[in-house]
């Protein structure tokens, strides 16, 4: 996701709030425990690092040709109201976390002289996506510190990611033709991860009983996805969006 586009899809989803938020007075508060469905279509990516220096050069190498992809979260969430400026939030979650890997002709080496654009065997770009599949129960606390029809808050949470599988989705063009194959990831998976979450949000009310948040959102798994001596650990930047309605 281009930062062009966050900003602008950031200005999308909150200008209408700001513009009714600014001069209106406390809604109020629901003491009530509210719960409700979200969603986060998900910048994804993940970081390496080795205590091994002999891993240095593939870690470029992989640096290089590996590129961020677009995931998401999905779940349900009960929200608690614990006091004026504080909330509760946990739980399910499941989401879609990976990155992707691209080459083109241009990064293949042939045995003669001809150039790897004329040998039919070599696509011309060649795709794989990497998804890693888990469910989820967060813990998070937001912390409002604007009172208003546009309620403004931070949050900040930790929660434990469990693995259920992985898979490579992968694409050859080439001239003529596009392939494409899935297979499952055969890897010695960690089966549970410790993420770290934070982010911002707004909270406005749509009707007497349904309340809408909508906020940039971090993820970040101190966990490897991996037992290896090359550790990756996941990452993800989302949007927010929780549709909650009060019991």
């Amino acid at each position: 996701m281009e930062p062009n586009h966050t900003a602008t899809i950031f200005l999308l989803l909150f200008f209408p709030f700001f513009v009714v938020g600014q001069n209106s007075e406390n809604a109020g508060l629901s003491k009530k425990i509210s719960v409700g469905i979200l969603f986060s279509p998900d910048y994804s990516y993940r970081y390496l690092n080795s205590s091994e220096e002999d891993f240095d050069g593939f870690i470029s190498f992989r640096n290089k040709n590996e590129f961020a992809r677009l995931g998401f979260t999905t779940g349900i969430v009960v929200h608690s109201q614990i006091s004026n400026r504080l909330a509760l939030e946990s739980g399910v979650r499941f989401s879609d976390k990976g990155e992707k890997y691209e080459i083109d002709f241009n990064d293949f080496e042939t045995f003669d002289e001809n150039p790897a654009e004329n040998d039919p065997l070599i696509p011309k770009k060649h795709t794989v996506r990497y998804h890693y599949y888990y469910w989820g129960i967060p813990v998070k606390i937001n912390y409002y510190f604007l009172q208003r029809n546009v309620r403004c808050f931070v949050s900040a949470g930790v929660a434990s990611d469990f693995f259920l599988y992985g898979k490579s989705m992968a694409v050859s063009k080439f001239e003529d033709r596009i392939e494409e194959s899935a297979y499952k990831i055969d890897a010695d998976f960690n089966k549970v991860n410790f993420v770290g979450l934070a982010g911002l949000g707004m909270e406005t009310r749509i009707s007497d009983h349904i309340q809408l948040q909508a906020g940039p959102f971090f993820r970040y798994s101190f966990t490897p996805v991996f037992n290896s001596t090359l550790e990756g650990h996941l990452y993800s930047l989302g949007i927010n969006i929780v549709l909650l309605s009060r019991l």
